[in-house]
């Protein structure tokens, strides 16, 4: 068995979307992101691939993680940041991105807002 650790790239996208939904499930089968985007799990899964590569970086951007593979294989991954420079405000600067990318409208975008509130 060959282990290594490395850094994430953007290429980890994928997974790394995967990784953060199945975080936020924890032992649900429904977790913030979920509410957030308010959508079937493959549009939950887009929207977090395009969270983990911003252009500019913050807490769940791609740059933030490392991963674990066993054989060449995705087995883990973790994240770690400074939350005074890359924390929600961090987050918060990259979402026109992400709302542009997506297209969602002014409507789309509060009423995710509103959604998230609560949680």
């Amino acid at each position: 068995m060959n282990v290594n650790i490395r850094e994430a790239n953007k290429n980890d996208e994928s997974f790394l979307a995967w990784v953060m939904l199945t975080a936020a499930r924890s032992q649900p089968t429904y977790g913030i992101w979920d509410h957030y985007v308010g959508g079937a799990e493959r549009d939950v899964l887009s929207f977090l691939k395009l969270v983990a590569t911003t252009q500019k970086a913050h807490l769940f951007h791609y740059s933030t993680f490392i991963i674990a593979e066993i054989d060449g294989q995705h087995a883990g991954a973790l994240s770690g940041y400074d939350p005074e420079k890359l924390g929600m405000e961090a987050f918060a600067g990259a979402m026109p991105e992400i709302f542009q990318k997506l297209g969602w409208s002014e409507d789309k975008q509060t009423a995710s807002f509103k959604r998230y509130l609560p949680w």
